[in-house]
């Protein structure tokens, strides 16, 4: 059994070589979003996998913001307009969890754009 625990990490250490070039955008250049493209970063971001700071945006160009931004706007607009039972409290409240953590991004985002200006 050792053995092949052993084998595993060997193989994930190799996996692992290449994972830069799994995220380079059409550009050749390495994407700067968590979850590989906008959209799926501002789904992350309302689902709680990334906690989102000032310095979240420190290595983004002004036009990596403006589409995280879309694509956030986008997500919380989607979340929004979608309808939960009203008895289904657990439902709501993660509901209600993802507007706020999404709501807050932007705040956050918005205020980043401004002081770069």
């Amino acid at each position: 059994m050792p053995k092949a625990r052993s084998m595993r990490y060997s193989c994930a250490a190799t996996a692992t070589k290449n994972d830069h070039s799994a995220r380079r955008g059409e550009s050749g250049r390495l994407n700067k979003f968590g979850g590989g493209s906008a959209f799926s970063f501002a789904r992350d971001i309302a689902e709680g996998y990334f906690l989102i700071t000032e310095r979240s945006f420190k290595g983004m160009s002004e036009g990596e913001i403006n589409q995280l931004a879309h694509e956030m706007d986008r997500h919380l607009r989607e979340l929004r307009g979608a309808s939960t039972a009203k008895d289904e409290n657990a439902l709501v409240q993660a509901r209600n969890r993802r507007i706020q953590r999404l709501a807050t991004a932007m705040t956050v985002l918005r205020n980043a754009q401004r002081v770069r200006r």
